[in-house]
């Protein structure tokens, strides 16, 4: 499976269907020290053409509420990824000036949506490349919320 690239159309889920995007805060520190706190809406879309769904997060105020339609990934988008090879690529459609450190937004997906929405962790841990390991995860969650405030990889630009 190949990484999402620029020129993949990813197709946003109707806001009614079960497989729809859920609402979820992301928060980080920028500009030595200042907290931000911003909404996005973050879910499974399927990748148009291909047999393969990722990891997409919306910031509030550019998501379609109604859900249903397509968007082309291209400049104005960003991403994050396992490793350099693109492992678990997913896509960030937010203003660009903010910083937030990759691990904020598969947090998230985690929070939000395998253990509150409908208990999917195993399909969002297989679409950030990690698969099984998303269990483990829970066990490590003390020491890395501690490191998760001083380490970190930017977003990456399309």
């Amino acid at each position: 499976m190949s990484p999402i690239q620029s020129g993949d159309v990813l197709v946003i889920p109707s806001s009614s269907g079960s497989d729809k995007f859920v609402k979820g805060t992301i928060k980080w520190s920028q500009d030595l020290g200042k907290d931000y706190s911003r909404d996005y809406y973050m879910g499974l879309a399927a990748v148009k053409g291909k047999d393969q769904k990722v990891l997409c997060f919306i910031e509030a105020e550019r998501y379609q509420s109604a859900g249903g339609y397509d968007v082309t990934i291209d400049g104005s988008w960003q991403y994050g990824q396992k490793n350099k090879d693109g492992a678990g690529r997913f896509a960030v459609l937010h203003n660009k000036s903010y910083k937030p450190y990759q691990h904020r937004f598969t947090t998230a997906a985690v929070t939000n949506m395998t253990v509150v929405i409908n208990n999917n962790a195993k399909e969002v841990g297989a679409a950030l490349g990690y698969g099984n390991e998303v269990e483990r995860a829970q066990q490590l969650k003390v020491v890395v919320d501690q490191f998760a405030k001083v380490f970190g990889d930017y977003m990456h630009n399309f």
